[in-house]
């Protein structure tokens, strides 16, 4: 079946195995690789609340660290509170989503 390289990305392989779900290891960080696109939804969109630590590559440097994915525990709740109201259903009709 083949393994994930510098020339077969994680993604080819999962393809070409026919897998919605795989995991790996990112040196010693356990990861969940998911092509399934209605659990990546529902994991990104309603159960977002539910998920508030996320692995965000490269980004630990002001201002790009500074954006809700990459926020963790407490300072992640605080920021999604304070800016979720701005991401209603009646708002987002009035700019045309």
């Amino acid at each position: 079946m083949g393994c994930v390289t510098k020339e077969n990305s994680a993604r080819d392989f999962m393809l070409k195995a026919g897998l919605n779900f795989c995991s790996m290891f990112d040196g010693q960080t356990p990861t969940l690789l998911a092509s399934d696109v209605e659990f990546v939804r529902k994991a990104l969109i309603q159960e977002f609340g539910s998920m508030p630590n996320r692995r965000v590559a490269g980004v630990s440097q002001k201002p790009i660290g500074s954006f809700l994915a990459a926020l963790n525990d407490d300072h992640w709740k605080h920021v999604r509170t304070m800016i979720s109201p701005t991401f209603t259903t009646g708002k987002l009709k009035l700019v045309g989503w």
